[in-house]
């Protein structure tokens, strides 16, 4: 059974084979789990004291329950962080804003961090019913930020696919053969096209022509959201135009069916 990559609060299927035979065994070798860093990173597994040659699992219910310590505290803290910010905007939200303050959506706003950004296109596509747009010039898939991105890009789009709506993604000639990236159309069920170009502009996400996504940085922490219906309209007929020079990857990796 072959380690894959996760997050620290993830257990994957080698870890959890590994640490169901340590607590049978009451041990195993260090050697055994050089190849599940998941094991000791969640604190599963712990030298032995006798031998250090030799791991011993920690006792589930007692790993349970300090990780659920550490939930309930972080809970507690967004709880006083809410209620410092309640005490803080109350008086102000008294005050009678002066004609042309912005009181709804703003239609351009900067995201800062990857959490964040990640968290807003997560939002929209939630909402999404129609279509993605989306233009990936130079992805570096075989990153760990890649493949933890091109992970959790799965699940949404898989979610947006299962609800009826299509994607479509623009590539540069370059990824046509990555590995990971034919994977994806693979993997996805609907209505999915990728095409690819020589040269593309910047990344850009568009999703149900209401909301996009553009770089407003050079290392990828920061994002402006757009939803200027003129810029919408500007970015979609951009793509478009894109789309129609763009060649079709290979027929296997292009409207896979339901």
């Amino acid at each position: 059974m072959t380690h894959l990559e996760h997050g620290i609060d993830e257990l994957c299927d080698a870890g959890a084979a590994l640490y169901e035979r340590a607590l049978r065994a009451g041990h195993i070798r260090t050697v055994d789990a050089a190849d599940t860093p998941c094991l000791t990173d969640l604190g599963l597994l712990h030298p032995s004291v006798d031998d250090l040659g030799r791991l011993e699992p920690v006792a589930p219910a007692a790993l349970l329950n300090d990780l659920l310590r550490g939930s309930r505290t972080r809970i507690a803290e967004e709880r006083r962080r809410e209620e410092r910010l309640t005490k803080l905007f109350e008086p102000l939200m008294q005050v009678e804003p002066r004609h042309g303050t912005h009181t709804d959506t703003p239609t351009l706003r900067i995201l800062s961090g990857t959490e964040r950004i990640n968290g807003a296109i997560g939002d929209a596509m939630a909402q999404a019913a129609d279509e993605m747009l989306c233009i990936q010039p130079n992805v570096h898939y075989n990153t760990d930020r890649g493949r933890v991105a091109q992970a959790v890009a799965m699940d949404r789009d898989q979610a947006l696919l299962d609800r009826g709506g299509r994607i479509r993604t623009l590539y540069q000639h370059t990824q046509r053969h990555v590995p990971l990236v034919l994977a994806r159309y693979d993997e996805l069920r609907g209505e999915t096209e990728a095409r690819t170009l020589d040269e593309l502009p910047d990344r850009l996400i568009v999703v149900d022509r209401t909301v996009a996504f553009i770089p407003a940085g050079d290392d990828g922490r920061l994002a402006l959201e757009v939803r200027h219906p003129a810029l919408l309209r500007f970015f979609v007929t951009a793509f478009d135009r894109l789309w129609r020079l763009a060649t079709p990857m290979y027929p296997e990796a292009v409207q896979r069916p339901t």
